[in-house]
């Protein structure tokens, strides 16, 4: 938990921990190339152990000698693919022959004629990130190539103001609601405290991006989410609902449809922090005792607090992306079977077809196709290259 006399910015105080200096990352990337057993154990105990912290800023002394690209070796397999498998018989990589870098993905998309500048017409994808994570490039740059004509907006930093074929803002340009909801914020979670905090600013910051921009509706989506479908298209399944949820609870698929909806949740999450509802309040704290009794992980989330507001009166009006419509889904996470989905190797099996991701149902056997695939969790955002889409001949 932060100090209560540290007096620096959230964001500013975050970027600057241990775990997140990039010669950390660097050796924690490393890591997870090769083992990720080595990688969830290292990551723990750089969080934890301030003597580890120093042994791995000693190692990185050494490593600053080692070539900069690192190449993943891959083994081909037709129809299927999980980590270290690619082309399927259509041609297009469903996983990296080598790692790409930030230029290489900006040569592509300058070789398609893809610009930033959407249609009007179309709807605009958003992401929110700070600092610009290994994974990143790939989120971006799969939600643009499956999106060419809508605008992909990147909130960041200036870590992250590398992407031409992206909008970059600054996220702190929109940060006053967040910086206000700080101020009467209660953790109630064994996770890290920014790491709850951010989360629930998010949506403030959001609402006051598209307030800014006037802009009505949109998708956000988590930037460990692999795009690969016509949002504009999508968006019209759910255009009924002011916003939508994945199992009802998770907006790492937010299609908003209506900008008073997204005010009405931040307003919604103000007043019970500030204790105007307390009914509400009182529910999250009940949640969080009834956790630690039990010795589950977790508690008081943005999760849950769309939970409260689903069963305020809401529940007509929120719409569910995670489950299968008109013979596609968006994939709650990619480490889960939900909604009964074949699995191999701890992750869903994917099934390429015309450049497409598909899983098969065990039910009923038939093939679904993934308009997304959630990479949640640590060990799983490493994977994330190989299920980015390009042509070998173009990078």
């Amino acid at each position: 938990m932060r100090n209560k006399t540290d007096t620096r910015h959230p964001i500013v105080y975050l970027w600057t921990t241990p775990l997140l200096n990039p010669e950390y990352l660097f050796i924690i990337t490393l890591c997870s190339v090769f083992n990720s057993r080595i990688y969830c154990r290292l990551r723990y105990l750089v969080e934890n152990q301030p003597s580890v912290r120093k042994l791995v800023h000693a190692v990185n002394r050494r490593l600053r000698s080692w070539p900069a690209k690192m190449r993943a070796r891959v083994v081909s397999e037709k129809g299927s693919t999980r980590p270290g498998q690619t082309p399927d018989v259509s041609g297009t990589c469903a996983s990296q022959s080598r790692g790409l870098e930030i230029q290489d993905i900006i040569r592509l998309m300058h070789q398609r004629g893809i610009k930033a500048e959407g249609e009007k017409n179309s709807v605009p994808i958003i992401f929110m990130h700070y600092t610009n994570s290994y994974y990143l490039k790939y989120s971006l740059a799969q939600a643009k190539l499956s999106n060419p004509h809508s605008t992909v907006y990147l909130l960041g930093d200036a870590s992250n103001n590398c992407y031409p074929f992206v909008k970059h803002q600054d996220f702190s340009d929109y940060f006053q609601a967040a910086s206000e909801f700080s101020r009467f914020y209660r953790h109630f979670s064994t996770n890290r405290y920014h790491y709850e905090l951010l989360n629930f600013q998010r949506w403030f910051i959001l609402k006051e991006f598209l307030a800014a921009n006037n802009i009505e509706r949109c998708l956000y989506l988590d930037s460990d989410t692999m795009l690969y479908a016509d949002v504009t298209e999508e968006q019209k399944k759910f255009a009924k609902y002011d916003f939508t949820l994945s199992a009802m609870i998770c907006g790492q698929t937010f299609f908003l449809n209506r900008i008073k909806a997204l005010e009405d949740f931040c307003d919604f999450l103000f007043n019970i922090y500030t204790k105007r509802d307390r009914y509400h309040y009182d529910k999250m704290v009940a949640h969080y005792a009834v956790c630690r009794k039990n010795g589950v992980p977790g508690g008081v989330s943005d999760m849950k607090a769309f939970s409260l507001y689903l069963h305020n009166r809401h529940y007509a009006e929120i719409g569910e992306v995670s489950e299968i419509i008109d013979g596609s889904i968006f994939d709650i996470n990619i480490t889960t079977p939900t909604p009964g989905f074949e699995m191999e190797k701890g992750i869903k099996k994917v099934i390429w077809q015309d450049g497409l991701p598909y899983g098969r149902r065990l039910q009923t056997g038939e093939l679904i196709r993934f308009n997304s695939l959630h990479f949640q969790g640590g060990n799983s955002k490493r994977l994330m290259g190989q299920y980015f889409t390009y042509t070998q001949t173009e990078v």
